[in-house]
């Protein structure tokens, strides 16, 4: 669909459709009903710490914490298991500075960390409505590394200006955008902040990522990035790459790229968003939120969701063909078909190798979602699998992830105007 492959790429998206496995009937998977789960706690939101959103959740290796994002305010939040907030983090302006200390090409720039010091040729300050659109760092995903530390990410944002001009002044003032790491001692509280270098070769306008795992033993974090891209018949749109950055920021690859199901019919590729976690043989597992299927791009098989009560086959075919009769982008609204399934998140177990997915499924009569989470082996099978309806007695369910001290998984649940996490144990 669109010329942006690299040859390494391409091969391996080739491997991946070629090589899938476990396209046959799989063994039934024990379907875990719980009772209720085994702890529930009330999220505190002392002062001004409030969730608005939560876009992912992950527990320490030891269960002692949580870690919950909320990329609609672009703040973490660090929980005890008891509910208890512990700290709330956010990217202060004072991280500006690190953009033109570690890209080279902002090596002749001075960071401005307040905007209202811009000034335009007649002495008019930034608008305050200006100010909040571009001068916005924010926590957009984050993990733990081990139990004493984290790691953030997000786009850090500075205006810069020429080192010999003596004033900021629109508009030779620029706008300097970068998504960079923030890597958190919870002990000592050290902070290193790394910014990304994300280089392209080519058509692009700005990369920018919202999605991290890491690889201990490779030593390297794995990012999703989101930029925009020149495709055939002069269209332009965003589209999806999963890069590997060692730890001084610089790439080392672009490792995936949206597959073909995807990439052959222009459907919200923007909304395409992967899902990534690293298994315990330190192999990439990715998938892509409205295509149910699980990719082991190192090994170069993959392997389509089972056991689930709905498709995508509709809504992809229709996009296809949308395509095909306007060749231009098409709106998922627009297309006639309905998108039934979102994948919402992928966990390693780090128990026995298999890992954690959850979706998001749409009914249709009555319009209520249900929340799934399946246990699979890394050659595809649905280990057991647990159906939380959209309405319970503790809230809505809404996301999950895997919890190894609970052999279990942290289920995020809103209730009105509180946010929940409960613990549900695959042994009930």
């Amino acid at each position: 669909m669109y010329k942006s492959w690299v040859i390494a790429s391409a091969v391996l998206l080739f491997l991946v459709f070629q090589l899938s496995s476990c396209r046959g009937t799989p063994a039934k998977p024990k379907l875990v009903a719980p009772s209720g789960p085994i702890s529930l706690v009330t999220l505190s939101e002392p002062g001004d710490s409030v969730i608005t959103s939560v876009g992912s959740i992950t527990v320490s290796p030891n269960g002692a914490r949580m870690l919950l994002v909320d990329p609609q305010v672009g703040r973490a939040f660090l929980y005890l298991k008891n509910g208890v907030l512990e700290h709330c983090y956010s990217i202060p302006a004072s991280f500006s500075d690190s953009l033109v200390l570690a890209l080279p090409k902002y090596a002749d720039t001075l960071a401005l960390m307040r905007a209202d010091h811009v000034q335009s040729p007649n002495g008019d300050s930034m608008p305050p409505d200006v100010q909040s659109k571009y001068l916005r760092n924010r926590v957009q995903s984050g993990i733990f590394l081990n139990d004493s530390e984290i790691l953030l990410a997000g786009p850090i944002i500075a205006f810069t200006r020429n080192i010999n001009d003596s004033v900021f002044c629109t508009p030779s003032t620029v706008l300097a955008k970068c998504t960079s790491l923030v890597k958190i001692n919870l002990i000592s509280n050290e902070i290193r902040v790394t910014p990304l270098k994300m280089e392209r070769v080519f058509h692009w306008i700005f990369p920018e990522g919202n999605d991290i795992t890491f690889s201990s033993r490779r030593q390297q974090t794995l990012v999703n990035e989101v930029y925009w891209s020149a495709f055939q018949r002069n269209l332009l749109d965003s589209t999806w790459v999963v890069g590997s950055y060692r730890a001084d920021g610089s790439k080392n690859v672009d490792l995936v790229h949206l597959p073909p199901e995807c990439s052959n019919s222009v459907i919200d590729y923007g909304n395409q968003h992967p899902r990534m976690c690293i298994d315990s043989s330190d192999n990439l597992i990715v998938a892509f939120e409205k295509l149910p299927m699980v990719f082991n791009v190192n090994r170069g098989t993959s392997f389509p969701l089972a056991n689930l009560p709905f498709s995508n086959d509709t809504f992809l075919q229709a996009g296809r063909d949308a395509f095909a009769r306007h060749q231009n982008p098409v709106r998922m609204d627009s297309i006639g078909a309905l998108n039934r399934i979102w994948l919402e998140g992928l966990g390693i177990t780090r128990n026995n190798g298999s890992f954690v997915c959850t979706s998001n499924k749409i009914q249709w009569s009555p319009w209520r979602f249900i929340l799934i989470i399946q246990e699979y082996s890394t050659n595809g099978k649905v280990i057991r699998q647990m159906n939380l309806p959209s309405e319970m007695r503790e809230g809505r369910p809404l996301l999950a992830c895997y919890d190894a001290s609970a052999n279990g998984v942290v289920v995020v649940l809103k209730s009105q105007d509180r946010w929940k996490c409960a613990t549900y144990s695959w042994d009930n």
